[in-house]
Order: C-alpha cells, then sequence, then structure tokens
C-alpha cells in the first residue's frame, strides 16, 4: 500500500495547473502530429477535449487494460488521468499545461508535488529537445504514482 488512496477514494475536482490559463488557439502542425501519435499509442485510454486551444486527456492505466473496475486492481497510477493543454509556443518555447484528475483532493500536497513533478519532467523535456513531450510525462507520472 502506498500513500496514494485506494479506487474507493472519490475523484478529485479538476483544478488548473498552471498560474496563467491557455490562450484559445488553434493546434499548430507539430502539436497535431504529436495529438495523432499519441493517440495511436494510447487508443482507447486517450480522449481528445478540444483543438481550440488543443487539450485531451490520457488515463494513466495500461493501453487495452480494459475499463476501470474490470474485476482487475491494478497499480495506484490506474486511477488518475492526465489532462495536458498545449499553449502557443508548445513545444519549441514552452511546456504544456498540465493537471490530474483522481482520488486526491485539490488541495491534496501529494497532489500538488506530482504536478510539480510532472511540471518539471515535461519543462526539462522541452528545454533539452524543443519537440514534444507527453509521453514521457506519462511514463513519469505512473512511475512516480506507483512508486509513493
Amino acid at each position: 500500500t502506498g500513500s496514494f488512496p485506494q479506487a474507493d477514494a472519490p475523484a478529485a475536482a479538476m483544478t488548473t495547473a498552471a498560474s496563467a490559463p491557455a490562450v484559445a488557439h488553434e493546434a499548430t502542425e507539430e502539436q497535431l502530429e504529436e495529438m495523432e501519435a499519441l493517440e495511436s499509442i494510447f487508443a482507447e485510454e486517450y480522449s481528445l477535449i478540444s483543438t481550440c486551444p488543443p487539450s485531451f486527456s490520457i488515463k494513466l492505466r495500461e493501453p487495452g487494460s480494459g475499463p476501470e473496475g474490470a474485476g482487475q486492481r491494478g497499480p495506484p497510477s490506474s486511477l488518475f488521468t492526465l489532462l495536458v493543454t498545449f499553449p502557443q509556443g508548445y513545444p519549441s518555447s514552452t511546456g504544456p499545461l498540465l493537471d490530474v484528475d483522481g482520488p486526491l483532493g485539490p488541495s491534496d500536497a501529494r497532489r500538488a508535488a506530482l504536478l510539480d513533478h510532472l511540471s518539471s519532467t515535461a519543462q526539462e523535456a522541452v528545454e533539452a529537445t524543443g519537440a514534444g513531450c507527453i509521453f514521457q510525462v506519462v511514463e513519469a507520472a505512473r512511475e512516480y504514482i506507483d512508486a509513493t
């Protein structure tokens, strides 16, 4: 048992992870290409929210593992969904806006620590490569949650 709550904990309401709201803009070609690649990789775990601004969610359960509560209790990360918005300038000059939905409340220090970790991971990847980083962020989220 880790320090994250189990499946019967209530889902947290979504809150904005970034201090500034995303400005509505159409997805760039590079952003659309990353979104298409993520949809291909994560299949049914990927859900498009909007293309203006570009935003989507990825359920952190393993691809193809079936719906939540299908009789198998997965790792703690399977209870979470990563919410992503691409601001203007992503990925060439700025990181994505990230949030998590799951059993941690908006004021839970563990949720804030997770978001800080994911934002740092994304920013480091963007600064190092100037390329899309969401696959790395998803993997970092799974590892962080399951290790905590």
